[in-house]
């Protein structure tokens, strides 16, 4: 378990299995986050202006975790909850009907997803 005491500033983890880790609070702001991160715990996680392009969170536990800045083109949140999170982009993320977002998302964030 990584919690709020463990900060780290670019961290790159490409290719690393990290399913179902449980990163809640973890400050991973900034990272390169490239990797299998299924069913992980990322509530209240820091991953604003994170690269998380093509990286796995099927299943993935997003709650209040900061995505302000994240890249997320081609990120599978397929059955993911990022219900209550905090993010400003969402373009070419890939979802599905089970993936978990706000209800009051806005359309604009609607058009912007990939869904399968």
């Amino acid at each position: 378990r990584i919690g709020r005491e463990w900060t780290c500033r670019i961290l790159i983890l490409e290719g690393l299995n990290l399913r179902e880790a449980d990163l809640s609070g973890a400050n991973l702001s900034g990272s390169k986050l490239n990797t299998n991160l299924e069913g992980a715990n990322l509530t209240n996680a820091n991953l604003s202006g994170a690269d998380l392009t093509g990286a796995s969170l099927v299943d993935a536990f997003l709650i209040d975790a900061d995505l302000r800045g994240a890249d997320l083109r081609g990120a599978d949140l397929r059955g993911a909850d990022l219900h209550s999170g905090t993010f400003n982009n969402l373009e070419g993320a890939i979802v599905d009907r089970n993936t978990k977002l706000p209800e009051d998302i806005e359309e604009d964030y609607l058009k912007s997803l990939i869904w399968k």
